[in-house]
């Protein structure tokens, strides 16, 4: 049976994105998520060089946050990202002293709630229909963003925690984006095998009760490797009988790796719908021993991003979108390369 069947209460948009878990060509198109929100906020001249990334803004510009969030309505996504993507209970304690647990989950559940005021500001100039769902994702980065490290393209960190302290790290901000209202649930660019078993033991535990689909998308050196260097399928094998996970993915990897990533996924996992957002193909140059902080190598961007993800659609995606360096006029290029493609 398939996972979504298998998973109760289903939204409108989740029975229609079901066609995308099976064998076979699927003509209808696929749903369009966001492209890399912190990246757009960057280039708009926001400072993001804190621990929090753009989850500082929340704090400090939350029209900001609304603002990217509208961009990306605009240039045809269905999928709005929250910005909590490197917010922790910690890391926003540790920014900001004067702040009680309490405020720094306030943070996190603010991270919906702006998320869904842009999407408010966008129904309210725009006619919506159920053909076209506009959803909040609520952004779980793999325990490796909060360091702040960059770690998550190496997932060093994974030998330095247990599976019960990832699941933990995971648990509560889960906690708080499900109690705010959000669609569905994204656990992103996670970058070994140990993290996604331990987000599948949460899910188990926890997706039951509280009735909210997730994705699990993984980030990938290679079209056979995380970036931790383990087998990608042998490590995806953990969720493939959870009911709340309906998706499974690859996302902040190189756009050039994607449809054999796609095509493997869907062929390991059929009951599964496909997810892909990857990067604009840049490399990313992390921080490394004392240093903080990374650069961006602006001559590998890949070009024909929006070509590229109309074959991710016809290998069997049944998201796609864009990561880091991902801007609203590449999510408008690759809508109109889709829909010309649907014509």
């Amino acid at each position: 049976m398939s996972s979504l069947n298998a998973h109760p209460r289903l939204p409108r948009w989740l029975t229609q994105l079901q066609q995308y878990s099976g064998e076979g060509q699927v003509a209808t198109l696929p749903l369009i998520s966001d492209g890399g929100l912190a990246t757009l906020l960057e280039r708009q001249g926001h400072d993001l060089s804190s621990s929090l990334w753009s989850a500082r803004l929340l704090i400090e510009d939350p029209s900001a946050i609304v603002n990217a969030h509208l961009q990306f309505f605009e240039a045809g996504a269905n999928i709005a990202t929250t910005a909590s993507y490197q917010a922790s209970i910690s890391g926003i304690q540790q920014l900001y002293p004067s702040y009680s647990r309490d405020d720094a989950a306030g943070v996190i559940r603010q991270s919906v709630c702006l998320a869904k005021t842009a999407r408010d500001q966008y129904r309210s100039t725009h006619s919506c229909d159920d053909e076209s769902p506009l959803l909040i994702a609520g952004s779980l980065g793999c325990y490796g963003a909060h360091l702040a490290d960059g770690s998550e393209y190496s997932a060093s960190y994974r030998d330095r925690v247990s599976v019960d302290e990832l699941k933990s790290f995971h648990r509560e901000k889960r906690r708080l984006l499900v109690e705010e209202g959000v669609d569905l649930l994204a656990y992103e660019t996670i970058p070994c095998a140990k993290e996604v078993k331990a987000i599948a033991e949460i899910e188990v535990e926890e997706g039951g009760a509280s009735h909210t689909p997730a994705w699990v998308s993984v980030a990938c050196r290679s079209s056979t490797e995380l970036n931790s260097g383990e087998d990608l399928l042998s490590s995806l094998s953990p969720l493939k009988h959870i009911p709340s996970i309906f998706g499974v993915g690859v996302n902040c990897s190189n756009p050039l790796i994607v449809a054999d990533v796609v095509t493997a996924i869907r062929r390991e996992l059929p009951e599964k719908v496909v997810v892909a957002y990857p990067n604009s193909g840049e490399e990313w140059v992390g921080s490394t021993g004392e240093e903080k902080g990374g650069s961006w190598k602006d001559d590998t961007r890949v070009k024909g991003f929006a070509g590229l993800a109309k074959g991710w659609w016809k290998s069997g995606a049944g998201v796609v979108g864009g990561c880091c360096r991902v801007y609203p006029e590449d999510i408008s290029k690759l809508t109109f390369e889709l829909r010309r493609q649907d014509e």
